[in-house]
């Protein structure tokens, strides 16, 4: 049996990044790297190298540059800047044999947008417009909670036209996400003026019943777009197994516009559960609600990795 690495098999099929941001600009350190590996704390004794993202990337970068697999972490990162920033960045990219980037744009850390990110791997990419940088964008040009509720509409239904998906890192909350209607006017304009009253320049929506809004607006406003639209839910991020949810931990939603219209393929988990609700089409996928026009492709969970 040959030592090759999964992802640089010949007859690999085409394959997308659903959800990814954009590269780091500069060369980092290693304590700066390896935060990037993880979160929170590693465990009493090791450094989140040892963990199953670092020895991946201690396992499979390296020859990628030309280093022995599991070479000290400290040599693989001198080797980064060695190649430089361009060079390293494109051989990783390009051995992933990754058709196209989904890339998540409203991060506060500039990283590289996806026309770079599609240079540096040979590959398409297309933008993931995050709606409460978009809010945050349209909210410090806007001086009342009238013009700001209609210049956020459309802007939403400008970026349509261009960008493959909406998320909403933050979320509505369950009980907004799970209504099945958007909020009502009165509700939306209190909780518009209220935060604009209050906001500090660049800061993000956090009201639920605006973030409620601002994925509504995504699902009706590009509605004249070939997208589908979905709103999910997923656990926090990197958590630790539990049999049931901690006290505090919020969930965290995405509403998702993937290009093209999809079915749900044969063989669907039995987990599948649909319904209607107005005038959406709701689907509960293995701890996954969907809020969609058109029926969603479903891949599965993500991986807690």
């Amino acid at each position: 049996m040959t030592d090759t690495p999964p992802l640089l098999v010949a007859d690999t099929p085409n394959l997308v990044d659903q959800y990814c941001h954009g590269l780091v600009r500069e060369e980092l350190g290693l304590a700066t790297f390896e935060a990037r590996l993880g979160r929170g704390s590693p465990a009493q004794g090791t450094t989140f190298f040892d963990s199953r993202t670092g020895f991946a990337v201690r396992r499979w970068c390296p020859p990628l540059l030309g280093l022995e697999p599991h070479c000290p972490p400290a040599a693989y990162l001198a080797r980064r800047r060695e190649l430089g920033v361009l060079e390293s960045g494109r051989l990783l990219l390009r051995a992933g044999q990754i058709a196209a980037h989904l890339v998540d744009t409203g991060t506060a850390e500039e990283l590289t947008g996806p026309p770079e990110l599609a240079a540096a791997g040979g590959t398409v990419a297309r933008e993931v417009v995050r709606l409460e940088h978009l809010a945050e964008q349209v909210a410090d040009t806007s001086g009342t909670a009238e013009s700001f509720l209609a210049n956020l509409s459309e802007a939403v239904h400008a970026v349509s036209a261009t960008a493959a998906a909406f998320t909403c890192v933050s979320g509505p909350g369950e009980d907004a996400a799970s209504a099945g209607a958007p909020p009502g006017p009165g509700a939306v304009r209190a909780a518009a003026a209220t935060w604009l009253a209050g906001r500090a320049a660049g800061a993000r929506p956090a009201d639920p019943v605006l973030l409620g809004h601002l994925c509504w607006v995504a699902l009706t406003r590009s509605g004249r777009s070939s997208c589908t639209r979905c709103l999910g839910r997923a656990g926090p991020p990197r958590s630790p197994p539990s049999p049931r949810p901690r006290p505090g931990s919020a969930p965290t939603w995405s509403c998702w516009a993937a290009a093209g219209r999809t079915t749900t393929p044969r063989g669907s988990p039995p987990s599948t559960r649909t319904s209607t609700r107005g005038s959406a089409r709701w689907t509960r996928t293995a701890g996954r609600r969907c809020v969609t026009r058109w029926p969603v492709r479903w891949s599965g969970p993500r991986s807690a990795s």
